[in-house]
């Protein structure tokens, strides 16, 4: 070994112990914040949702007065998400269900409920492989309900801020439809948005069928994976909710994921006769895919009922 690789080689062993140290710094840094950020869980309170709701009723007005004419037609599309499908121009308007079929009736399924904040009496968690991570429901969450066009009504339930999922629906007469959805998670302070579109788009109810009528979708996922999602019609339940008898649509909605997402999901719906609100809802989903820079096995259980039939505004 000549003069200058034994300097080097001195060098080396002096700069190896700092280096040793960094590193255990940074692996402890990484496991402090793992234990600290795994099971961060941040429940919405109804004032947080209300204010929510009438900062966007505010800014819809304002939108409104500034621009007060509409001089173009725009089919807007809806956002994706668990199961999303972009809108069509029937959809939206309420035409095309039936030859000479209007906006429903007043009296009859399915028109948009009314607009607000809905509260849900919540059980469950979520978790996933990555650290152990868990969020564990609060017993009460929220759900925001605003009017789109046409027929179209949005659904944002936010469940925790770590878990939001935004829906949209189309009420026809006697068919309720999904039209997109998308669902936000977010652990270790990243956040993680999965689309989920269904065309055509999906039929939830259709006012007539008999009890284990079946329908089959082929859906995609944002990250390129596909789907395949079957809606059984189970027939009609009494629920109570607030004292008051609801004669609901009872559904099951099974789907089976494969590509880069790999799983099954099971949701099992219960509808306001009416609008289509959801009443009722249990779910249970499990998949496996790339999702935080890593392999995570995914897992939700839940459940949720609604507790007033007229929403805070």
């Amino acid at each position: 070994m000549g003069p200058a690789a034994a300097r080097l080689r001195g060098l080396a062993r002096r700069a190896a112990r700092p280096a040793v140290g960094v590193s255990i710094v940074l692996v402890l840094g990484t496991d402090l914040f793992f234990l600290t950020q795994r099971n961060v869980t941040t429940p919405v309170s109804l004032n947080q949702s209300v204010a929510r709701f009438r900062a966007s009723q505010a800014t819809t007005t304002t939108t409104a007065l500034v621009q007060p004419t509409a001089p173009t037609t725009t089919v807007p599309t809806a956002s994706p998400g668990r199961r999303a499908t972009t809108a069509t121009t029937a959809a939206l308007t309420g035409a095309g269900s039936k030859p000479g079929a209007s906006a429903p009736s007043a009296s009859g399924p399915f028109t948009a409920p009314a607009e607000g904040v809905y509260a849900y009496a919540t059980t469950g968690n979520e978790t996933v492989s990555l650290g152990n991570a868990r969020h564990d429901y609060p017993s009460e969450s929220f759900a925001t309900l605003r009017h789109g066009p046409g027929c179209r009504w949005d659904f944002e339930h936010r469940v925790i801020e770590e878990h939001v999922e935004t829906a949209h629906y189309c009420g026809l007469p006697d068919v309720l439809q999904f039209l997109s959805n998308t669902q936000k998670e977010t652990f270790y302070g990243q956040t993680q948005s999965v689309d989920f579109t269904c065309d055509p788009p999906e039929t939830e109810v259709r006012v007539g069928d008999d009890p284990g009528t079946k329908r089959t979708f082929a859906c995609s996922i944002s990250d390129g994976s596909h789907a395949v999602e079957t809606v059984t019609y189970l027939g009609r339940d009494q629920l109570t909710v607030d004292g008051t008898a609801v004669e609901a649509f009872h559904v099951l909605i099974e789907g089976t994921e494969s590509g880069k997402v790999n799983g099954t999901s099971r949701l099992e719906k219960w509808v306001h006769p009416v609008s289509g609100l959801l009443v009722r809802e249990v779910v249970h989903v499990v998949s496996h895919s790339q999702a935080f820079g890593a392999t995570v096995d995914y897992q939700e259980d839940a459940s949720y009922k609604l507790e007033r039939l007229d929403p805070t505004t």
